[in-house]
């Protein structure tokens, strides 16, 4: 029982880890990120990408994570202008992806950012599943997505 409520269960080598990191100064000091990128704007601090900028360091953002939590599966996101950025980091893969719906941080439209971040979080979730079902074939076939055996 008293795995349940610690960060690391021993009994199948595996940990978790959840952070919300909205800010550059955050990336640097929360995650240990010397030298991020540098965002295409920051509004109140908070970090403004391009698509590309936002894979990046959706990537940075998941090793990160990976390398300070020791944990089996890491993953980063962040969105700015554009789809955003989706990195699920392991030991043996990396798989990079967007969300399908597209939406600007600038023009703070919280339909579209909200349709943005929910369509994030089920194509991630969707991408970890089959991922934990070792069903790359699947995987292909989602829209925007790249798989990197390492």
């Amino acid at each position: 029982m008293d795995n349940l409520y610690n960060s690391r269960k021993t009994e199948f080598s595996s940990s978790r880890s959840s952070r919300f990191i909205p800010t550059i100064e955050a990336v640097k000091k929360i995650l240990n990120v010397e030298n991020p990128p540098k965002p295409k704007k920051l509004i109140k601090g908070i970090k403004v990408y391009d698509e590309k900028g936002d894979l990046e360091v959706s990537k940075i953002m998941a090793e990160a994570i990976k390398k300070l939590s020791d944990c089996d599966i890491a993953i980063g996101t962040t969105a700015g202008v554009g789809r955003g950025g989706i990195a699920i980091i392991s030991n043996e893969y990396e798989i990079m992806t967007t969300t399908n719906t597209y939406a600007d941080l600038n023009e703070l439209n919280s339909e579209d950012l909200f349709n943005r971040s929910e369509d994030g979080i089920k194509k991630t979730l969707e991408i970890l599943l089959l991922f934990l079902n070792n069903d790359f074939d699947k995987i292909k076939t989602l829209e925007n997505v790249k798989i990197i055996k390492k």
